[in-house]
């Protein structure tokens, strides 16, 4: 019985739009009469509901496949879907990188979707592509229901823009053209030869060929090809309806026997051949339009005297081939050689041919004679076996010839139901003579085939993933709720589509009758449709679940409720899972010749097929190990999956190690859903927690109960944790004992054989990667490398998880004089978790999503694509690159270079362990750089703080996390290193300008990065305390006048050497950095503690210490006014003012007093006023001739003030008396001889502090003013005043 390995997968992707505003709707009804505006909706878009009609009519295609336009063209792979019923064409490039141009400047990436309308919808077949010849552009030809051909011409600017035009007239894309056998006669296939030729296959058998010329736009030319010629344009002679005649049933259509199922024109341009439904292989003549050539693909031992006739499903029947350059010498000559070959499947036998096509001249004209290049030898593949199934369809194959026929490799796209798989072999057509080789041929079309894997998005795929929540039984004491979990694995990046969760959840409420309407509103407030899906999820889940209490007690029962909720989570689960899996419907297979790269279109996916890497390989095939499955694989095949021996003497080969890895896979899988999670979360947990040699010991009590435990001791304790006792029965021991029989047994294992199997996840890739053409990523091949990636990790962590399991069950489950004297848990233990370590690192990195603006360099406008994508994406991708010789044969496919280059890539990020710190340093920069607090806070779980630089990233995101005390701390205690040592900054995260005079450039510049760090967040207490530390590794400025003049003494001395004088210069600068550094320092030390309110400090640390007289100047006035303005005027007083320094703060009170006395005194009440501060400080220097001079000034303010002429004229408001008598105190101090001010009048009323003459005051004008005062207060009281009147 066949067995196909499997050495290659799919890679699926979801082939959605990179965001609504980046579609292109062109409505080909429209292009008749009027312009369309871009953008414009049509009722497909106002598709808003979740029903499973709308999102089948949106999402699900029913027909769709790739177009490959030449190399010299960009955007080269197009996808093209068909939707909404098949009025929708949606059309996308699917590019996976993008070459350079000739300047060495990347083609642009393409980013529109194209959404066309045919109202009138499309037939069935009735889609096809080619390139423009005249001009760079796409050309589609459509045959739609209402007759018509449009042809819809994307050019190459409208391909590669990056938005959607403002305007947009479709009929400058679309044409039309209603054809005359289009009214009575009913296509069937269509075909473009090119953009200039179509041929079209009539339900009667017709043939019909379409041209036109250059520039003619719809104007097509119609020839109708027969068996008996030509006949120009299409006509009715012969056409009779009413005629008795054998037809097949297709849908509505009724098919001849003679109708063309799939037709190839040869590369000379001379022939058609076609495949009929009778099983007939014919050759038109394009010039003639006559059959030249005619085969019965039956033959007469197989037809015998049945007139049979094909399916009219078939897929593709016909393959024109031309094989490379060489050709191969055969007897009899070969000057008649075509140089193309036929290759044709016939359905009856599913029997392949293929021919070499020979061309000779005659007197009658040129014929036809085919080789059958592999006479003898029955082409079948043995699908009923590989497929375990009698009935299967071909639905496409395509042959990629070697040179010489060598290496020929066939893909085979087959159908049995709803099973859809696809198939690879590599065959040697021909011996090396040129002859056919029929029993190896016949060996390896038998055992030679491989299978392609459906990839990670299959529903069975998906439920095997460890984060599937399905089978877990959950308690009270969960550490995580259902809803946590089913919510993480749900929005898990890539897995489900946006729109399958909307409409699961739209068919799961309306099952439990709970409203589907958008617009009802929620508890609070909000519409539905304007909720997080998250939390609408949630809320449908859980709404009608009741929280019952415990029999005979009165606490509730959370574990009841919490299976409850389980249970409506798994329903929910059920409906999404049908969606998913109409979503992988395989609709076409598609190659692409140029790069040799297979893709399979799926309904709502689009893949392309890889091969495996050697570890994926080996891991996938470990069934063909047991039995006799291994001598059903061609021995080729088998040896690129293992192919090194079992040689005990070198240790274990490929196959032991499988073994170990199959028996160790099956022993996880037999654990419950519950157990394998705990076990994978403890796994984790310890991996994060290791750092290599383990610092930790386990107390011998717990684990260790006698020295033979010893080499076990944290294997154990996993077993012990997880209880693997109890989850392991009897019967999965018996299945583990039989999977190592080979291997002599679980008592026989060493430590080596563990460590060769975790070898394996280190390897590298061979293969081609030499320097050449470079290529960036296109949109989908970054996709699709996060893809491959995760496959990796995925692979990665079940075979660490397995290894683990087994080794943990070994240690625990088995009698220590069990085990090989070699035989070590802890090695095995600690080698896993180093790798698992950083298994989980890169895992987290494509399980995390952020938004990203990616401006396009190819706009014209500046236009910015907002974007969601994975931080691996993010971070990683842009250090991809791939590189191959731009003018030779490469050696390898593109299947293999996609694995090749991920591979590599891939390998690259599972670092080294001593490549860790930087590793995790760069993802922590780079998310501190784009402010992801969250992101960056859950990654520090894998920062190991093993170096400065890394504890210093940890102060930055506390930084911005708002923690300021650990900031500090961990600032601190980097800079010891950071000081003298830079660090590897791959982010960028500090700008290289201000990183050169940062690190490693001493501890005081360090300091002041910190305090400039703390100071743009405005945390003025950590600026001062980290200028403080600045000041304190700065070089103390010695007496700079007295400094400067010995240096210029020393350089201008007569007899001074020139290295002397020299060195003075360099001392003079040295000084005059010193000064300015230390002011810089000190001024920001200085504002720091003046905003943070300890103004002794910053008088007495930072002001007086400044040496640049103008920036002292500016900080004592700002000193003096911030005192003033919060009420700290005793601090102010009671600063140690030098004379100097005295001088300049009664200048800035004196200018604050009279400031306020012009305005007509203080504003408030609640702070002191600046004449009674100035006061103050005057008296307290003993400066009482100044401090009369300020209360003069305020008592002629009080008395010529108008704001205050109600206070003087009031006899009972004592101020203005008061006022004298402090005045009059005031000068009594300054001594007898000294009792006087002189006092600045306006010249107009006597005011004080005007611009009049300065006259003097003496303590007796004082004492006199006074006096008056009193007794007018007195004559006003008694009520003896003047009457003051208004009249004349």
């Amino acid at each position: 019985m066949a067995q196909a390995a499997s050495l290659y997968r799919r890679v699926p992707l979801a082939p959605s739009p990179v965001s609504p505003s980046h579609v292109l709707h062109i409505d080909t009804s429209h292009a008749r009469t009027s312009s369309l505006r871009a953008g414009t909706k049509r009722p497909f878009d106002a598709i808003d509901s979740h029903n499973e009609e709308s999102y089948t009519r949106a999402h699900l295609a029913t027909d769709a496949s790739i177009f490959f336009r030449s190399t010299l063209c960009s955007p080269r792979s197009i996808l093209w879907r068909m939707l909404d019923e098949r009025q929708i064409l949606e059309i996308q490039a699917v590019d996976l990188v993008k070459r350079r141009k000739r300047d060495d400047q990347a083609f642009a990436d393409s980013w529109l979707t194209f959404r066309i309308n045919c109202p009138d919808g499309i037939v069935e077949q009735g889609v096809a592509f080619a390139d423009a010849e005249e001009t760079d552009a796409l050309e589609a030809f459509v045959l739609t229901k209402g007759k018509e051909l449009l042809t819809i011409t994307l050019k190459r600017d409208l391909l590669t823009r990056p938005s959607v035009p403002a305007e947009f007239d479709p009929s400058t894309c679309v044409n039309r053209y209603t054809s005359s056998f289009l009214s009575v006669r009913q296509p069937y296939r269509f075909f473009a030869v090119n953009n200039h030729t179509l041929l079209i296959s009539l339900t009667d058998g017709g043939l019909v060929r379409l041209e036109r010329s250059a520039g003619t736009g719809a104007q097509w030319r119609e020839t109708f090809f027969s068996e008996g010629g030509w006949r120009g344009t299409l006509t009715l002679k012969g056409f009779n309806p009413f005629a008795a005649r054998q037809s097949v049933r297709y849908g509505q259509l009724e098919l001849e026997v003679t109708t063309i199922v799939d037709m190839a024109e040869s590369p000379d341009g001379k022939y058609v051949w076609t495949v009929s439904l009778d099983y007939k292989l014919r050759a038109w003549s394009t010039a003639s339009g006559q059959v030249v050539f005619v085969r019965d693909l039956l033959g007469v031992e197989d037809r015998g005297k049945q007139h049979l006739v094909m399916a009219a499903e078939q897929g593709r029947l016909l393959q024109i081939v031309t094989p490379p350059s060489r050709e191969v010498v055969r007897a009899g000559g070969d000057e008649n050689r075509a140089g193309y070959a036929v290759a044709v499947h016939s359905p009856k036998e599913h029997r392949f041919r293929i021919y070499e096509v020979t061309q000779n001249a005659t007197a009658e004209g040129e014929t036809i004679q085919l080789r059958d290049l592999a006479a003898g030898t029955r082409l079948v593949p043995p699908f009923e076996e590989l497929m375990n199934t009698n009935i299967w369809l071909l639905e496409s194959f395509y042959l990629v010839p070697g040179t010489g026929w060598a290496s020929t490799q066939l893909w085979i796209q087959a159908r049995s139901g709803a099973l859809c798989r696809t198939f690879k072999l590599t065959f040697d057509l021909l011996s090396e003579n040129g002859e056919p080789s029929a029993e190896d041929l016949a060996d390896t079309w038998s055992k030679g085939w491989s299978v392609v894997g459906a990839g990670a998005h299959t529903t069975e795929d998906v439920k095997r993933s460890d984060d599937y929540p399905g089978g877990l039984t959950y308690s009270a004491d969960s550490a995580l709720t259902p809803s946590e979990r089913w919510l993480a694995y749900l929005f898990r990046p890539n897995r489900f589509s946006h729109a399958s969760l909307e409409t699961a959840l739209h068919v799961y409420c309306k099952a439990r009758g709970a409203s589907t309407k958008a617009g009802a509103l929620t508890k609070g407030g909000l519409k539905k449709s304007e909720q997080p899906l998250e939390e609408r999820l949630v809320s449908s889940i859980t709404s009608k679940v009741l929280l019952h209490r415990l029999p005979n007690e009165q606490q509730p029962d959370y574990a009841r409720y919490r299976q409850d909720i389980q249970a409506q989570w798994v329903q929910y689960h059920t409906v999404l899972m049908d969606l998913h899996a109409r979503r992988q419907e395989v609709l076409a297979l598609a190659f692409d010749t140029e790069e040799r790269l297979p893709w399979v279109v799926c309904s709502d996916f689009v893949a392309s097929v890889r091969a495996l890497s050697s570890m994926e390989r080996r891991s996938a095939n470990t069934d063909l190990l047991f039995g006799d499955r291994h001598h059903h694989v061609h021995p080729d095949v088998f040896d690129t999956i293992y192919p090194s021996k079992m040689d005990k003497l070198e240790g274990a080969g490929d196959m032991d190690i499988a073994r170990l890895l199959h028996a160790a896979r099956e022993l996880r899988r037999a654990l419950s859903t519950t157990a394998r999670t705990k076990f994978a979360e403890m796994a984790r947990t310890e991996a994060l927690n290791f750092r290599g040699q383990r610092e930790e010991e386990v107390e011998e009590e717990d684990y260790v109960m006698d020295e033979s435990f010893a080499p076990h001791r944290h294997a154990l304790a996993m077993f012990d944790k997880c209880n693997l006792e109890t989850e392991i029965s009897d019967e999965d021991f018996d299945v583990l004992s039989a999977s190592v029989d080979a291997l002599g047994g679980l008592g026989s294992l060493p430590t080596s054989i563990f460590l060769d199997l975790l070898s394996w996840l280190d390897e590298r890739p061979t293969g081609t990667q030499r320097e050449g053409q470079k290529h960036e990523l296109a949109r989908y091949g970054a996709a699709l490398t996060v893809q491959i990636t995760e496959e990796f990790l995925a692979e990665a962590r079940g075979l660490l998880l397995d290894v683990l399991v087994l080794v943990s069950f070994m240690a625990g489950g088995l009698e220590p004089g069990g085990l090989d004297e070699q035989f070590r848990a802890d090695t095995v233990f600690e080698e896993a978790m180093g790798r698992l370590k950083r298994t989980e690192l890169l895992m987290w990195l494509v399980s995390r999503e952020r938004g990203k603006r990616s401006k396009l360099a190819s706009s014209d406008d500046g236009g910015v694509v907002m974007d969601t994508v994975t931080l691996f994406e993010d971070i990683c991708i842009p250090e991809w690159e791939a590189t191959w010789a731009a003018n030779e044969q490469r050696q390898d496919d593109m299947p293999t270079l996609l694995t090749q280059w991920t591979a590599h890539f891939a390998q690259g990020l599972l670092f080294e362990p001593q490549r860790w710190p930087s590793a995790t340093a760069h993802i922590l920069s780079h998310l501190i750089k784009a402010e992801e607090v969250d992101l960056a806070t859950e990654f520090l779980q894998f920062s190991d703080r093993s170096t400065d630089w890394l504890v210093y990233l940890t102060a930055r995101l506390y930084l911005l996390r708002g923690d300021y005390t650990r900031a500090s701390l961990d600032f601190r205690a980097a800079a010891s290193d950071l000081a003298v040592q830079a660090p590897q900054d791959t982010a960028h995260l500090i700008p290289a300008h201000e990183a050169e005079g940062t690190f490693a450039s001493g501890s005081a510049a360090y300091y002041q990065h910190v305090m400039a760090l703390f100071e743009k967040m405005k945390i003025y207490s950590y600026v001062a305390d980290f200028a403080y530390l600045a000041l304190q590794h700065t070089d103390e400025l010695p007496d700079l006048e007295r400094s400067m003049a010995e240096l210029d003494q020393r350089k201008s001395a007569a007899n001074s050497p020139a290295m002397e004088r020299l060195s003075a210069a360099e001392e003079e600068t040295r000084l005059l950095r010193l000064k300015d550094t230390r002011d810089e320092m000190l001024n920001r030390l200085f504002n720091a503690l003046v905003l943070t309110g300890r103004y002794a400090d910053a008088y007495g640390d930072a002001l007086t210490k400044l040496a640049d007289p103008a920036l002292k100047k500016a900080g004592l006035k700002k000193l003096v006014e911030a005192c003033v303005k919060s009420e700290m005027v005793p601090v102010l007083l009671a600063l140690p003012f030098d004379e100097e320094m005295g001088r300049e703060t009664d200048k800035g009170l004196a200018e604050m007093a009279r400031k306020e006395l012009a305005a007509g005194g203080p504003t408030t009440t609640l702070t002191p006023a600046a004449y009674q501060i100035l006061y103050a400080f005057r008296t307290q220097r003993s400066d009482f001739r100044g401090a009369a001079e300020i209360l003069h000034e305020y008592l002629q303010m009080l008395l010529h003030s108008p704001a205050q002429k109600y206070a003087v004229q009031d006899p009972e408001d004592e101020t203005v008396l008061q006022c004298y008598a402090l005045l009059i105190n005031t000068l009594v101090c300054c001594g007898e001889e000294d009792a006087w001010v002189l006092a600045q009048t306006d010249g107009k009323n006597g005011a004080a502090g005007g611009n009049g003459k300065r006259r003097l005051v003496t303590l007796a004008d004082v004492r006199g003013e006074y006096g008056a005062e009193m007794d007018r207060r007195s004559e006003v009281l008694l009520g003896r005043f003047p009457l003051v009147g208004g009249g004349g």
